[in-house]
């Protein structure tokens, strides 16, 4: 197989994600946080229109360490396909805000719908641009 055309990814250095988890009830919300780590402003290319950010990015794992897939997915073709572009100041940040719920067994937002069983832990992570965020424990 030709491989010559693919590009690695490149993981920018300037860059450092976090994840964090608000609860009420059946709604949760998960902020991805964005950081520009370096001196000099950076742009960072985000959007999450196309729902990809919950069904591509959203890692969620069982206590055993099992990756769980979504059971549904839905990737929706946005208007304007071209992703929102940031200026991130030096030590700047950003945080996108991903709402879903949690009920009867299941993690739902509108791009993935993820199977849980009751009573158990999971745990939560974001991945963008080959980094991974922290992990935060969501009991479902």
């Amino acid at each position: 197989m030709e491989t010559s055309n693919l590009k690695p990814k490149t993981v920018p250095a300037w860059l450092a994600i976090s994840l964090t988890c608000v609860r009420q009830g059946s709604a949760i919300t998960f902020g991805i946080g964005f950081q520009n780590t370096a001196p000099v402003p950076h742009e960072l290319a985000f959007s999450n229109r196309a729902h990809k950010a919950e069904l591509l990015g959203l890692l969620v794992e069982d206590a055993a360490g099992n990756r769980l897939l979504p059971q549904r997915n839905l990737v929706i073709k946005p208007l304007r396909p071209d992703p929102d572009t940031h200026t991130l100041a030096a030590g700047g940040s950003l945080v996108h805000e991903m709402s879903g719920t949690v009920a009867e067994g299941w993690l739902s937002f509108p791009g993935a719908l993820f199977e849980l069983r009751s009573g158990e832990s999971y745990r939560i992570s974001f991945r963008y641009a080959g980094l991974t965020s922290n992990a935060v424990t969501l009991l479902a």
